[in-house]
């Protein structure tokens, strides 16, 4: 009895290190691509695709917020404080609209702090040098 559990336990052992075996290898097939298109370390990588998507999301705000100014022809605070001269809507498209206008403000302003501190935990490269790096790797595939 005490041989079979032993056998279980070796071939568990074994599997575990099957297991982080293959991880590494992993691991180390991500980090030669990631460098192969031109960042030095996966957290680089990570970090230019991060500010890449927020800063696609901070445009798309920017227009939703566009599109409330030009819908009302003024700024969130000034139809806040003002919001029943704009007798041409119901109370309840301004209420909707004041809802989801300062939800948007309030995305857009996190995102913009996201940006600020991604781009000040690190020395990144600039994005054009990376974008010109990812556009050389792809044409020579």
């Amino acid at each position: 009895m005490m041989g079979w559990m032993w056998v279980r336990l070796k071939n568990k052992i074994l599997l575990a290190k099957l297991d982080n075996f293959y991880a590494n290898q992993s691991m180390n097939t991500l980090q030669a691509t990631v460098q192969e298109l031109g960042f030095p370390t996966i957290e680089e990588f990570a970090r230019f695709h991060a500010l890449d998507i927020l800063e696609h999301k901070l445009v798309m705000y920017e227009k939703e917020l566009s599109n409330f100014q030009q819908k009302y022809g003024v700024e969130l605070q000034d139809f806040e404080k003002n919001s029943s001269a704009f007798t041409k809507h119901s109370i309840l498209e301004k209420e909707d609209d004041f809802i989801e206008w300062e939800s948007i403000l309030h995305s857009f302003k996190s995102v913009q702090r996201k940006i600020t501190e991604l781009k000040s935990e690190t020395q990144i490269v600039s994005k054009i040098d990376y974008r010109k790096k990812l556009e050389d790797y792809f044409q020579n595939v």
